[in-house]
């Protein structure tokens, strides 16, 4: 093991050497920030924990006071599952049964990596259920106790060896790897992001084909405006409940010396995404906007009959990467879903971090759920490899209520995400370090976060009175308060 564990040290030395030598480009620190990983976890055997700034601590933490949370029981709430942004493509495809072969990126070969990879964490020996579990880790039992489950699937699905010209990164997963979600139980795969045309038409279009033939639902995309536009049904199975989920994409519009994401905009006579340019939309053209999902949702409804919940979701990729807080734009568009659109959740992402939740008329909105699942460096600041698991409790006896959210910390390391655990010491600081910093970013939205640290959960209530004063058929959980 540490024979195989040096090869691979001096394989990426080499690697991160040479291409040092070459690039001289400005972006150099970020293409080459990918390989920091995981070869940081082949010399080190795991990521190690990033010890506290003291200053950071300082302005974050508040003072815990005690309190008494009543929430419904299990079985008494239908839950759903949300996370940010999986990245399941580049060296995580090499991880797993079906690897892309010879695909090469700035001079560098990630099959030749690949390899070394897959030796260095021992993955060559699994079985194919193994390699594909592994990469979920702890997490799995999570995906598989909620009742739906709802990703944004930042890459392509693939074998096109087209990249498109103008980006720098480009994300495919090998369509045989779709198992990948599967193994989840992935009810809904947001495909509205600025990597779904990495692979140009043919991989956007390959993509949709995997995605339908693993029976997982997604939106956002299609072969003209009206079809990207179109939402989904996902039903909730074993309950009257079905949710309309509409995908957009942001990601900001072109300038005169760069090239876009409204160029990949779906047109009356164009294929692409669904795009919306969330920093120029006025209200008059969100409102317009709103009336259109309302209508939809509407639709559904009278189709689906009274004895049947309809619940709209808003799954959207939007903001600036590394903005610890949404902009006044993606909070007026937010609010005016809601109010006119029929909103009922909101699941943002593409931060590469956490950002605070606003509860809004009683509505979730997460701004941002952060990376989930990547193969990604790690930026001190902002912490891209820690994020969360995000479960929204809607009353089973009457679903088109919130009672409230439960968030599960999590970490990503060696092409696996786990969760974070009170009772793992080594990891100890990143725990209360996210703890901290996500309640900082909730405070922001007057929204409480509650610890139950036997469980390494938090809990956001939706009606805070009623939490802490409902007794009846309910479960008493010890938290900590901001």
């Amino acid at each position: 093991q540490m024979l195989t564990r040096s090869w691979a040290i001096v394989v990426c030395s080499a690697a991160l050497i040479a291409a040092s030598a070459t690039d001289r480009s400005p972006s150099r620190g970020r293409r080459l920030a990918w390989l920091s990983p995981w070869f940081g976890s082949l010399i080190m055997g795991q990521q190690p924990s990033r010890v506290l700034r003291d200053n950071e601590m300082a302005s974050t933490h508040r003072t815990l006071q005690a309190a008494q949370l009543h929430l419904p029981n299990r079985n008494q709430v239908v839950q759903l599952a949300l996370v940010g942004d999986c990245m399941t493509g580049r060296l995580l495809d090499q991880v797993l049964p079906h690897p892309i072969p010879n695909e090469v990126e700035h001079g560098r070969s990630i099959s030749a990596l690949g390899d070394h990879l897959r030796a260095g964490l021992g993955v060559r020996g699994l079985s194919d259920t193994n390699k594909l579990e592994r990469v979920w880790g702890t997490t799995l039992p999570l995906f598989k106790e909620a009742d739906a489950r709802l990703i944004n699937l930042e890459t392509s699905v693939t074998t096109s060896d087209t990249p498109w010209p103008s980006k720098v990164f480009h994300y495919r997963m090998h369509p045989q790897n779709i198992d990948l979600l599967k193994v989840i139980g992935c009810d809904y795969a947001s495909s509205a992001n600025n990597h779904i045309l990495d692979y140009g038409y043919e991989g956007m279009e390959e993509t949709m084909k995997a995605l339908r033939e693993a029976g997982i639902k997604f939106a956002g995309v299609g072969k003209d405006a009206n079809e990207a536009f179109r939402p989904v049904e996902v039903p909730v199975k074993g309950h009257p409940i079905s949710l309309l989920v509409f995908s957009f994409s942001d990601h900001g519009a072109g300038r005169a010396d760069k090239e876009g994401l409204d160029t990949w905009a779906a047109t009356e006579d164009r294929k692409g995404l669904n795009y919306l340019d969330v920093d120029d939309i006025n209200e008059r053209q969100i409102t317009q906007l709103a009336h259109k999902m309302r209508d939809l949702k509407r639709e559904l409804e009278r189709e689906r009959g009274s004895g049947h919940t309809v619940l709209s979701v808003l799954s959207i990729h939007w903001g600036p990467n590394y903005r610890w807080h949404p902009s006044h734009q993606q909070t007026m568009i937010a609010h005016k879903l809601i109010d006119e659109g029929g909103v009922d959740i909101v699941h943002g992402h593409s931060s590469h971090h956490i950002q605070g939740i606003e509860l809004y008329k009683a509505r979730p909105i997460i701004y941002g759920a952060g990376d989930f699942l990547d193969d990604y460096a790690t930026d001190d600041e902002y912490r891209n490899d820690l994020g969360m698991m995000y479960f929204v409790h809607l009353h089973k006896d009457e679903p088109t209520k919130v009672s409230h959210l439960t968030l599960a910390p999590t970490f990503v390391d060696r092409m696996s995400v786990n969760r974070l655990l009170t009772s793992d010491s080594a990891r100890r600081s990143d725990y209360d370090w996210l703890l901290a910093k996500f309640r900082e970013l909730c405070s922001r939205h007057k929204t409480p976060v509650y610890e139950d640290p036997s469980k390494s959960e938090w809990h956001i209530p939706v009606n805070l009175e009623e939490a802490k004063t409902t007794t009846t058929a309910t479960t008493t959980t010890t938290t900590s308060e901001l």
